[in-house]
């Protein structure tokens, strides 16, 4: 591996595949400090935040297997780091209760950086930052991380995105305006002006000196820090639930009239209707008289999905396209619309719910059959003399 850059998940594997230390040490030596910046906003505790990090590079050498190369490895440890110092500050709190330990007895440190002339402003954005990223849009949040957190110039931050490096300034903007409104409100009001180079200067902090040795010894060790092995699995059954609990939630089933139904929403429609739940695999109320057709056009569909082909997911759409963008409804005219955007159009927040979506027992209407929680929805469509086909008739861009 020495004389070679290697990706985050090419590090991983190797560790996975090989039991490689020397390359998990590499992957904590990148991350160690984001996943430390992000703990330490939230717990205020540089021991909390060290803790955080092992938590999470525990729970990354566990569960790393399964995640998907198409998952960029440090947003899933922020994700992570979050759920560790929320677990954490909440075990904290039951603790002080239980013991009637005032926390005036282990003093938490808050005090930002003394050389810092923006310290008030940080001070207002820290304790927040990191909750609003989370509840960002996947491709604003995206932007927002390769170029403040992994510190990526904005060509770097076009290449990661599929996008010109004029387009990733725009995005970089546009998703900069929305961490502001999700600042403000929880307020933390601040101007474009001052939150881009707060970000710049403190989105990333130093790890402490050792840390990173620390960490690998937690892992591959033969004495791993015992509370931080414990904390990573509780992080893990959070970030499984936060994983399947869309579809939980788009399958529970309510009682209407002595009839158990589904509450479906349909394409670009908030509201939701109720319907039959289904025993089988039956989308007629779509349209659909035989359940092969649609699931084999999931399969081709996630296929076609894990890899990123825009002019193969073109020919499965029904033009003209419906897209629907955080509710402002756009219509895209034809194949070469679609794979020129395919980048804004099929974000990973589509892609991703594609591809975790089951290929059967989907949920149909009169609108079509929905694909993961109505970020995709298709339906039969076909010319005169000709059988009709699934085709992907609208897209929903949270």
């Amino acid at each position: 591996m020495r004389g070679t850059v290697n990706s985050d998940h090419e590090l991983l594997r190797a560790y996975l595949d090989n039991r490689d230390e020397t390359a998990f040490a590499e992957l904590v030596t990148r991350h160690a400090g984001v996943v430390y910046a992000s703990a330490m906003r939230q717990t205020c505790d540089p021991g909390r935040a060290e803790e955080v990090v092992q938590a999470v590079f525990i729970l990354l050498a566990r569960k790393g297997g399964s995640l998907s190369e198409s998952v960029p490895l440090g947003a899933w440890l922020f994700r992570a780091a979050c759920y560790a110092a929320k677990d954490l500050l909440k075990a904290e709190r039951r603790r002080v209760q239980r013991d009637q330990i005032a926390y005036s007895m282990n003093p938490i440190d808050k005090t930002p950086p003394a050389d810092a002339g923006d310290s008030d402003l940080w001070e207002r954005i820290s304790p927040v930052l990191d909750d609003c990223m989370a509840r960002m849009p996947e491709g604003d949040r995206r932007a927002i991380w390769l170029r403040f957190f992994e510190e990526k110039s904005l060509a770097e931050v076009g290449h990661a995105l599929g996008i010109a490096e004029d387009a990733a300034r725009k995005r970089v903007s546009r998703a900069v305006t929305k961490l502001r409104e999700l600042l403000a409100r929880r307020g933390a009001d601040v101007g474009e002006e001052d939150l881009v180079p707060v970000l710049g200067a403190r989105a990333v902090a130093a790890a402490p000196l050792g840390l990173a040795a620390a960490t690998v010894a937690a892992v591959v060790g033969s004495t791993p820090n015992a509370s931080a092995a414990a904390l990573s699995v509780s992080v893990g059954r959070q970030l499984a639930w936060a994983q399947w609990k869309w579809w939980i939630a788009a399958g529970s089933a309510v009682v209407v009239g002595g009839t158990t139904a589904h509450f479906v929403g349909q394409p670009g429609d908030s509201a939701a209707v109720v319907r039959p739940a289904a025993e089988t695999d039956d989308y007629s109320a779509a349209g659909f008289p035989s359940a092969a057709a649609v699931h084999a056009f999931i399969l081709d569909l996630q296929a076609r999905t894990a890899v990123r082909d825009a002019a193969g997911i073109a020919r499965m759409v029904e033009f003209p396209l419906r897209v629907n963008r955080a509710g402002q409804p756009v219509q895209v005219a034809d194949a070469g619309e679609f794979a020129a955007s395919f980048d804004e159009l099929f974000p990973q927040s589509v892609a991703g719910m594609v591809l975790k979506c089951p290929r059967s027992r989907l949920f149909a209407g009169p609108q079509g059959v929905m694909v993961g929680t109505g970020e995709v929805w298709i339906a039969p469509r076909g010319t005169a003399g000709r059988p009709a086909v699934p085709r992907i008739i609208a897209i929903n861009i949270e």
